[in-house]
């Protein structure tokens, strides 16, 4: 999944921990997925770049769940589909893995480079299936 920065609100904070006789800033992390309103903190670590960093792989987990479960779903209404309806989504499914591609390709800065170093990770991963070798 790629994850557009357009799609994020990317909101810092600072708070105090007391830890033994000293208070230490924390710098904290709250990122919020517009498209689908998941949210996200993170200030376990003390910089906000490794905040960041741990906010955004929690992130991609779940909206990873996310899409796994709107899958779900959708597979449970496919189970009573005919096979024309069947062979519809299906075709909807390849034509968004291709706008995928063609992103990727298209806007190549726009990349996620902690997620995609390189162009054939980003196809591995939205073709899995396709680039098992």
């Amino acid at each position: 999944m790629i994850i557009q920065p357009t799609d994020l609100r990317i909101d810092r904070y600072s708070s105090t921990v007391r830890s033994g006789f000293s208070v230490r800033p924390i710098d904290g992390i709250r990122i919020t997925h517009i498209p689908t309103g998941v949210i996200v903190t993170s200030e376990g670590e003390r910089s906000a770049h490794k905040n960041r960093i741990v906010a955004m792989s929690l992130l991609r987990t779940k909206l990873y769940e996310h899409e796994q479960q709107s899958k779900k779903a959708s597979e449970l209404l496919l189970e009573s589909a005919t096979p024309f309806d069947r062979a519809c989504v299906k075709v909807k499914e390849l034509e968004e893995q291709l706008q995928e591609i063609s992103n990727i390709l298209q806007y190549p800065n726009q990349w996620d480079t902690m997620a995609y170093p390189t162009l054939l990770d980003a196809i591995k991963e939205i073709y899995p299936y396709y680039t098992q070798g």
